[in-house]
């Protein structure tokens, strides 16, 4: 399992802490594809930027049951996401205990 909390400040200095997922991963994935942008994981550059950022967006709108903005519009309301120091937790359950 994959978490990785973030921070999210907005441009009015509105704070909101999310957890970014597996699903927000796959979802900038998707994200990616459709606008033809080919990722290197290992070094996405400065796409890292925007992928955190759309991660952080997919996870607060996750409800199916609240209305969705377009990303860009958003986006433009968000200073910065950044994640939370020493909490990247990725967990292999098929790892031997420690």
């Amino acid at each position: 399992m994959f978490a990785q909390p973030v921070t999210v400040t907005y441009t009015d200095g509105t704070v909101k802490d999310v957890t970014l997922t597996q699903w927000s991963i796959g979802q900038f994935a998707q994200f990616a594809q459709s606008r033809g942008w080919t990722i290197d994981p290992a070094s996405p550059g400065l796409l890292a930027i925007t992928m955190l950022r759309y991660q952080a967006f997919c996870e607060i709108h996750r409800s199916p049951d609240t209305p969705k903005p377009a990303f860009d519009r958003w986006d433009q309301t968000v200073a910065e996401v950044s994640p939370v120091e020493g909490t990247d937790s990725t967990v292999f359950p098929t790892a031997p205990a420690a």
